[in-house]
């Protein structure tokens, strides 16, 4: 199963400012908007659905506002698209899992503001998951913006806890990139520091669970 990781693209589309190539599976982690007005993820939402991939998966990002007091479900379900929060899909046998929150982000959307709120969302995470899909990234993990890390240290916790495959999230443009270990982790952040498309798609190819190690 060929895994297509975007996140971070602030209204910017691919075919235009960035490629996504092919896959089974395409995977947004949240801040598809800037301001996340319903016309905004409108928009998102039906370029998002033309993409030609048969699962297209969606998690919101504290940007995307509107969504947290509307979820837009009919919208999404029309456009294709299958949202996560705090939900799981099984594709082929590979669970997925997404939740949009994050630590306090100014007035944004998703933010907690204590690690007693976060800790109550992360053992809603499956214990079967294979791929997990976050905003946030854990603490310490592609997260670094200058000389701060702003991860989650409630969910890297929780991490420990799982025998995931792969993690996807964004959120930190400077954190880019990807990072083996216990199981695989990528910042899929498609906007760079400055707010510009100039990160690529992250690909990751996950076998069947019967043929993992």
């Amino acid at each position: 199963m060929k895994l297509v990781c975007l996140s971070d693209t602030h209204n910017f589309v691919g075919g235009t400012h960035f490629d996504i190539p092919d896959g089974d599976v395409l995977i947004h982690a949240g801040d598809a908007t800037s301001s996340g007005t319903p016309s905004e993820l409108m928009a998102f939402f039906s370029w998002f659905g033309q993409q030609p991939h048969p699962y297209k998966l969606f998690v919101a990002g504290n940007h995307d506002e509107h969504l947290e007091a509307d979820r837009m479900s009919a919208e999404m379900t029309a456009a294709g698209i299958t949202y996560l929060q705090d939900g799981a899909i099984t594709i082929d046998g590979v669970r997925f899992w997404g939740t949009p929150w994050i630590p306090v982000c100014g007035p944004w959307a998703f933010s907690l503001r204590t690690a007693e709120a976060l800790w109550h969302r992360w053992p809603l995470i499956a214990d079967e998951t294979d791929v997990l899909i976050t905003p946030t990234p854990p603490f310490k993990v592609l997260d670094a913006d200058k000389d701060r890390n702003f991860g989650c240290k409630q969910l890297r916790r929780r991490l420990d806890e799982l025998e995931l495959t792969l993690h996807v999230f964004g959120h930190i443009h400077e954190g880019s990139g990807e990072q083996p270990g216990t199981h695989h982790s990528v910042n899929a952040a498609i906007c760079d520091s400055e707010g510009e498309p100039s990160n690529p798609c992250r690909i990751f190819e996950i076998p069947p669970r019967d043929q993992r190690p």
